[in-house]
């Protein structure tokens, strides 16, 4: 074959693939317009709508103390209290100062105009402000970032993943072994199992609401105390937890739940009915056998784990799931599992204090004037991210960052 045809071929082929993914990115953008444009056109609709001239929103309190509060230090007042915002446009104002990126603020604007205030000025310095400490003996800064922890921030989800299973298996992990002692077990139909449930009701097209949400999660936990009555179980026999969830773009209400206990005939439907009966209409319920305890709590809370498949929604998707899930409960459990003590045998699964400096090993200080800082300013100060050096130090098997033994 002529090398000279070859080469022209290949030219041709690539020519016509560059040409394809320009028209496809032509087709995905707005010919004309830059960011700031397309940024100002946002502001605009927010005005039209009212949003940015919209309040402060408190959330009504169910219960109130009869002891009076505590007062509040200085120390304690600038690190627990947020930045005073009392409308959209100065929570606009706050996201600009902090640098947020322009989807994470309009998420919080979106939150703001839907009433969640306080999620809305966290949403908007989220990751962009940070809490500085020197060491005494040199001076080393070091500093920790400021996370929201809202449940469907891209930004924060894989941290709060991460956090709530190491927490419940720190709870949940010694109780599921004395329930089900031998697992996997060879044989059908054991008399013990660990179990991952599926739970599903019917998608009318329309987001739910709370409360909706709500119901939803007693019915589950309602299904449970029907399934126990009908089969005699007693409460230490079994234990059960659970998440409700939607998909990343989609009004489909499920949850997702382990299951520690007896065996749960499936064969004949009979606990899709169960299910049905409860929920008041033909729903679907699946169950399968789990490969240990930790690979079902994974099913369970896998969602916020999956951070990456929320990155393309929009700021609105995003504040519509939040309002969904506000003030719910994220994790629920039922039977052995509910307010299960945690194992003395087992260390909890913590970061290390943010007290010693990981360069000298000397005692970490509050800086003078203590405040939260935007991240420009830690970059000007030289501070290091403390929590991004121990993930470096645990990837390269180092062991915990605060035994002074001095960065690489």
């Amino acid at each position: 074959m002529n090398p000279t045809l070859t080469t022209k071929a290949s030219h041709t082929e690539f020519a016509l693939e560059s040409a394809a993914m320009e028209s496809d990115l032509a087709s995905r953008t707005v010919p004309g317009a830059t960011g700031a444009e397309v940024w100002r056109k946002h502001v605009e609709q927010w005005a039209n709508r009212g949003v940015l001239d919209a309040v402060y929103s408190r959330r009504p309190r169910k219960t109130v103390a009869k002891t009076k509060p505590r007062k509040l230090s200085d120390l304690e007042r600038a690190k627990k209290l947020p930045p005073k915002v009392t409308t959209g446009i100065e929570l606009v104002e706050l996201g600009e100062k902090v640098w947020q990126d322009r989807s994470m603020l309009a998420k919080a604007v979106e939150m703001w105009g839907a009433g969640m205030s306080s999620g809305a000025v966290r949403q908007a310095q989220c990751s962009r402000i940070g809490w500085a400490r020197r060491c005494k003996a040199q001076g080393h800064p070091w500093h920790q970032i400021f996370r929201c922890g809202l449940r469907f921030c891209p930004l924060c989800m894989s941290s709060v993943y991460e956090s709530l299973f190491y927490e419940a298996v720190e709870r949940l992990e010694h109780v599921a072994s004395l329930l089900v002692p031998e697992w996997p077990i060879k044989g059908k139909c054991p008399v013990r199992v660990i179990a991952k449930i599926d739970f599903t009701i019917r998608n009318d097209g329309q987001m739910p609401s709370t409360e909706k949400v709500r119901w939803f999660n007693k019915a589950i936990r309602k299904f449970f105390v029907r399934l126990a009555k009908l089969n005699g179980w007693k409460k230490n026999e079994w234990g059960a937890a659970w998440c409700a969830e939607f998909g990343p773009g989609n009004t489909n209400l499920h949850a997702h739940a382990v299951f520690c206990g007896p065996w749960i005939q499936q064969k004949g439907r009979e606990a899709s009915a169960l299910w049905s009966k409860v929920v008041g209409e033909y729903a679907i319920l699946s169950i399968k056998a789990a490969k240990s305890f930790r690979h079902a709590l994974r099913h369970a809370i896998k969602y916020p784990a999956a951070s990456w498949k929320y990155f393309s929604a929009s700021p609105e998707r995003l504040a519509a799931l939040e309002k969904a899930f506000y003030t719910v409960k994220r994790f629920h459990t039922i039977g052995a599992f509910y307010n299960s003590p945690t194992d003395p045998k087992v260390p909890p699964i913590i970061l290390p204090p943010y007290d010693k400096c990981p360069t000298c090993g000397s005692q970490l200080v509050e800086i003078a004037d203590p405040r939260w800082l935007t991240l420009n300013e830690l970059m000007r100060m030289g501070s290091r991210d403390y929590r991004a050096y121990q993930r470096e130090q645990r990837l390269l098997g180092n062991g915990p960052a605060s035994s002074g033994t001095g960065p690489p």
